[in-house]
């Protein structure tokens, strides 16, 4: 086994699509987002573990997975996937042949883009299936609400498009302030009773992501784009508090009876995190006082001093900016990063740490013994989201799959 790994526990991905589909319920299909390598997760290992009905007792009610790149279709494509697959994100026009040949879904936000897709699907004689991104309030790629009918329309005009999907993307649906989101539902909305009353009705409608879906029962529609909660991580602090201020009947969701009558913080048991990214120490060694550790001589030890190097750096995804206030656990307890953080060493003191030895597994998100560090307790310190967390590990640290 590889010295630092990142591991996913599959199980714990099947046990959070099930919780989701139990908020989401009938009537309402999910596509999980899997772009960026499933969120630094593996893509093809976890849609395959999604799509598997006999691991996955809901697959049926997953539509199809989001992705960002024609890439990732083509990778899904390879290994067996034949869910739709939506590209959330731009394709370039040399990409639409290969996007016609493994059956991508493409999302449209200008007529000149169109009409090619159109032009080499009715070349091939076939129907491209598209969607139609509205901006109702984030600014990104997109039509605006007032250019959607006339967009639309033409669309429909277009031989060998199959205009299925209609969709926005919110832009603070996680926060305690709901008023934004609701704004841009309204304009969602508006726009659909305007191309019904000219007689359009667009089969696929989505806008919530996992925020949305958890909370407003208004902005699932016919599809719920879930990201992040998949991964069993949040997608904000305030959503939890919102998830308890609505109501949302967590003890129906959580079956397990033990969990019920604990009576206590139920929703640390909602969502469990799929990922746990690990090392393993490589050296251990006395560093006198006076001495400075790492680069740019940013500590220096004030009594003997033992330390334990691992091999983990910023070029595997440990951040940089944890350089002399992150930590690891290490044999149950959290052992403080000394330093700078290297490319692919860090050192860290286990002076108070009794027996730590080369050998010893180094955890840096996830749990060892009573002790758990988070994607959201590294993401507080770096002052970003558990999102850039996860996703920053570099592909290329082997993941290891377990059920």
């Amino acid at each position: 086994m590889s010295l630092t790994r990142v591991e996913i526990n599959l199980s714990n991905l099947i046990y959070n699509i099930k919780q989701l589909n139990k908020i989401v319920g009938t009537g309402t299909k999910i596509m999980p987002v899997v772009k960026s390598n499933a969120y630094g997760h593996g893509l093809v290992p976890v849609c395959k573990a999604l799509t598997d009905e006999n691991k996955n007792p809901v697959s049926k009610n997953i539509y199809g997975f989001g992705v960002i790149t024609m890439g990732e279709v083509t990778a899904l494509r390879k290994s067996g996937i034949e869910k739709p697959v939506l590209i959330l994100g731009p394709v370039s026009y040399e990409e639409i042949d290969d996007a016609i040949k493994y059956k991508a879904t493409l999302i449209v936000y200008d007529i000149p883009f169109a009409r090619e897709i159109s032009n080499r699907a009715a070349k091939e004689n076939i129907q491209i299936p598209v969607h139609v991104k509205i901006d109702t309030g984030l600014g990104r790629l997109s039509v605006t609400p007032e250019e959607g009918p006339e967009f639309i329309e033409k669309l429909l005009k277009m031989p060998g498009l199959n205009v299925e999907g209609l969709y926005t993307h919110l832009a603070d649906a996680e926060g305690i302030d709901q008023s934004y989101t609701l704004r841009q539902l309204l304009r969602f909305n508006k726009l659909i009773d305007i191309l019904e009353d000219k007689g359009i009705k667009i089969p696929l409608k989505h806008m919530a992501g996992s925020a949305a879906a958890m909370l407003l029962p208004e902005t699932r529609f016919d599809i719920t784009r879930i990201g992040i909660s998949i991964y069993g991580l949040w997608p904000a602090e305030e959503t939890k508090i919102l998830m308890i201020a609505k109501g949302q009947n967590i003890l129906d969701i959580l079956t397990d009876r033990d969990i019920q009558a604990k009576g206590v913080n139920l929703l640390a048991y909602f969502l469990k995190p799929v990922m746990e990214f690990k090392t393993t120490v490589v050296q251990v060694k006395d560093i006198p006082p006076g001495n400075c550790i790492g680069y740019g001589c940013t500590y220096e030890t004030k009594r003997l001093t033992r330390v334990a190097v691992i091999p983990v750096g910023y070029g595997e995804g440990f951040d940089r900016k944890l350089s002399n206030c992150g930590e690891v656990l290490i044999r149950g307890k959290k052992a403080s990063v000394m330093g700078r953080i290297c490319m692919n060493l860090t050192i860290v003191d286990v002076t108070d740490i009794p027996g730590v030895t080369a050998g010893d597994e180094a955890v840096i998100i996830g749990k060892q013994g009573e002790q758990q560090i988070t994607a959201e307790d590294m993401a507080e310190k770096v002052g970003t989201i558990n999102y850039e967390i996860v996703t920053r590990i570099n592909w290329e640290v082997p993941r290891v799959y377990i059920w």
